[in-house]
């Protein structure tokens, strides 16, 4: 009976020394990156228009006696009449690309990579104590342990 007591009261003893926790630590790993580049835009085609009224007076010369010249933004457009009553039209249209920034965010997402640590958490002097008196106590179980077996062996021989 004395050594069903005893083995309880080991158990007992190691149960509360016992010493380690638990603490978690999670990793996640979550990385946004802002990438610009230039996106080329194209500019729509520029158009220029003129319109004159031209008439003939009684000496014979021709009169301008309306013009209308219409040109978009890119679009230059000029309208000559020179001594000889000739008429030269010039039009100039400026193709132009713009480049604009244009900001991508590309966001990366790890969530598989959660991992828990266990650590052990250093030991105050208390638990030490009770440490080493489990040890004591356990090396003294094994010794009890060790004697009735040899008690027992005389005994059956």
């Amino acid at each position: 009976m004395k050594s069903r007591q005893l083995l309880n009261l080991t158990v007992f003893f190691f149960v509360l020394c016992s010493c380690k926790t638990k603490e978690a630590v999670t990793h996640n790993d979550v990385r946004t990156e802002y990438i610009t580049t230039l996106k080329p835009y194209f500019i729509p085609v520029e158009t220029a228009s003129a319109k004159a009224m031209l008439e003939c007076s009684k000496e014979g010369m021709v009169l301008l006696t309306r013009l209308n010249i219409e040109t978009s933004k890119n679009a230059r457009m000029s309208l000559m009449i020179d001594s000889l009553n000739m008429i030269s039209v010039e039009a100039i249209v400026e193709r132009d690309t713009l480049y604009l920034p244009s900001d991508t965010i590309k966001i990366t997402k790890d969530v598989l990579r959660t991992a828990i640590e266990y650590r052990d958490k250093p030991l105050t002097g208390w638990q030490k104590l009770k440490q080493e008196a489990g040890g004591i106590a356990l090396g003294g179980c094994v010794a009890l342990i060790g004697i009735l077996i040899v008690f027992l062996y005389k005994k059956i021989f």
